[in-house]
Formats: structure tokens, sequence, C-alpha cells
């Protein structure tokens, strides 16, 4: 749990909101093989990269729209964005992750 606190939210309030974006993970006493599996498999899934995912950046969001609607049939899975805007919270980049058909 974080020990920083905003001046304006009392003790109870800050905890509350605290538990909610960092919840406290606890790991059972025992635990079973076949979870120490799962476990690692969603682990290796947050490390590793996914090699069948392909990368593209854009200066705009009609740059992606247009790029989007040309490549609609050829993309499958999903598409994940990634927008880096400016302190006026103008677009300056969108990155975008998906999978080709094959």
């Amino acid at each position: 749990m974080a020990k920083r606190k905003d001046d304006f939210m009392s003790d109870e309030e800050f905890d509350k909101v605290d538990n909610e974006i960092n919840p406290d993970v606890r790991v059972p006493d025992s635990i079973g093989e076949d979870e120490l599996k799962d476990i690692d498999v969603q682990l290796r899934r947050l490390v590793v990269p996914d090699p069948t995912l392909k990368h593209k950046t854009f200066d705009s969001e009609d740059e992606y729209e247009k790029w989007k609607q040309e490549n609609a049939d050829k993309i499958t899975g999903y598409i994940r964005l990634g927008i880096v805007r400016d302190a006026n919270f103008d677009i300056l980049s969108i990155s975008a992750s998906y999978r080709e058909k094959e």
C-alpha cells in the first residue's frame, strides 16, 4: 500500500482509492503445482513479447483510421493502441499492435 497521501483526502478515503488502484496481492500458504504452472504461464505472457504481433506508429488519428480501414481485411486478433499526447493533450503519435491474417 502506498504511503503517500493527498492533503485533501482523509486516511480512509486514501486507503479506499489506493486499494482500488493497488490491490494487495496475497499468495495462499499452500499452492498446488497446477496453480504454480498457471501463474508461470501468465507471468511469461506479461514478460515475453508475442512474436506474432506487428507494430506500427502513426503521426495522426486520421492516418491511423485510414490505415485501419485499408487493412481491415488483413488484420485479425486485436489492435492495441498507445497514444502519446503533449501537455495540451494534442496527439503526438499513435502506436498499434496487431496480428495479420494468415
